[in-house]
């Protein structure tokens, strides 16, 4: 049995979702922020992949689920716009060599247009072609949209309230 002590540092406001050969890791915050992790592996190759759920604006109905939510969270009082926010995803896959005991440190970069999403501080590390940010063009785009129509549902409920109280 081969251990991987993993620890991932982010630099950017993301929550990303490790998988060793195909299985879900716990991650686990330290005092500082940081990710981490003891994983058990049997063979001393273990595939890695590390990813962000994307922004729910790149789905399919995201202007129906987006207004739902807006009215249902009473005029986007009670929103979430943390998760909203980012425009970049990351999908990293990669094969990495795994001893008795072994240490992975991976710094998350900033995002950046197709720039590199993590480095190694310590540990090997195999960096290729996946270990890039995504930009969503579309992302940015209905993202002024659906701020003009939240902008317009706020105009249009305050006149609604001023005639009815009028």
């Amino acid at each position: 049995m081969h251990t991987l002590q993993l620890k991932l540092k982010q630099q950017a406001a993301f929550r990303p979702i490790v998988r060793v050969n195909g299985k879900n890791v716990k991650l686990k915050k330290n005092e500082f922020g940081h990710y981490m992790a003891n994983i058990q592996v049997e063979q001393p190759e273990a595939e890695i992949s590390v990813y962000t759920v994307p922004n729910e604006l790149t789905y399919k109905h995201w202007f129906i689920m987006s207004m739902l939510f807006f009215i249902v969270s009473v005029f986007g009082i009670f929103d979430s716009w943390k998760i909203k926010s980012n425009d970049y995803s990351l999908s990293y896959k990669g094969k990495i060599n795994v001893l008795e005991t072994s240490k992975l440190e991976l710094v998350m970069e900033k995002p950046t247009p197709n720039g590199k999403a993590l480095t190694a501080k310590e540990g090997a590390f195999e960096d290729n072609e996946s270990n890039v940010y995504t930009f969503h063009k579309e992302v940015k785009k209905r993202k002024k949209i659906l701020i003009a129509t939240k902008v317009a549902c706020w105009i249009v409920a305050v006149i609604v309230l001023v005639v009815c109280l009028v």
